[in-house]
C-alpha cells in the first residue's frame, strides 16, 4: 500500500469521527499519529505529503522521525518532527526545531 493510500485511509477515518464511535464518547480527541521512517529524505516525504494530506483543521497530531534518532536517543528524546497540526509560524520557516514527546 501507497504512502498517499493510507493518508486517504487516514483521513476518512477522520472525517467519519470512527475514533470517537469506537469509544462511545462524544469528545475524545483524536489518537496522535507517530510516524518512524529509514532516512531524513523519507522523513520531509511524509511531512510534505501528510500536510497536503490530512490538514483537518488541528485535529490531528502528527510527529514523525528516522529510525535512527530513535536508536540513538529514545521514544523520549528530542527526536520528534512537528508536522501536524500546521502552526503558521512554522509555515514561513526553513527550519522546525525538534521536540521531545510530551512537549509537543
Amino acid at each position: 500500500m501507497s504512502l498517499m493510500e493510507k493518508l486517504a485511509i487516514y483521513q476518512h477515518y477522520i472525517c467519519t469521527r470512527e475514533w470517537s464511535r469506537e469509544w462511545s464518547r462524544e469528545h475524545v480527541p483524536l489518537p496522535w499519529l507517530l510516524v518512524v521512517v529509514a532516512n531524513h529524505d523519507q522523513e520531509l516525504r511524509v511531512a510534505s505529503m501528510a500536510t497536503q494530506q490530512l490538514a483537518t483543521g488541528g485535529l490531528l497530531t502528527l510527529l514523525v522521525t528516522t529510525m535512527n534518532h530513535l536508536a540513538c536517543r529514545g521514544p523520549l528524546g528530542e527526536i520528534w518532527l512537528p508536522v501536524l497540526p500546521v502552526q503558521e509560524a512554522r509555515q514561513e520557516q526553513q527550519f522546525v526545531p525538534r521536540c521531545r514527546f510530551f512537549e509537543f
